[in-house]
């Protein structure tokens, strides 16, 4: 429910019993709040370097590869991709993993110093 999604698939078990999956699965929106986090960890210590603050400008190929169910374990994942000094961006590839090292979210986002 904090997604504000009321999908059945995510909020309804006797509806999401029903589905190939069996049972609810966590929002897309929860992965990449994990994923945002861990390029903001990435990307304050580039932004020192840099001497300009950095803001997300968006994604780019977000895509839920496996679904994450109630009592996974997530591991969000960041590193330095791409970067276009002219235009003073940088994009950063995410990545979800469950606890069995399963990737679930992949993602790429955007950067720009400012």
């Amino acid at each position: 429910e904090v997604s504000g999604d009321a999908h059945p698939i995510h909020v309804d078990a006797e509806y999401a019993m029903q589905t190939a999956y069996g049972k609810r699965i966590a929002h897309g929106g929860l992965l990449i709040g994990f994923m945002s986090t861990a390029s903001t960890i990435l990307f304050q210590s580039i932004a020192s370097r840099v001497g300009r603050a950095d803001i997300s400008v968006g994604y780019d190929r977000i895509r839920f590869i496996y679904p994450v169910f109630e009592g996974d374990v997530i591991t969000a994942t960041a590193r330095l991709g791409s970067t276009r000094p002219d235009r003073f961006r940088a994009f950063c590839e995410e990545r979800c993993t469950n606890q069995d090292g399963i990737a679930v979210a992949v993602g790429t986002h955007v950067l720009q110093f400012v």
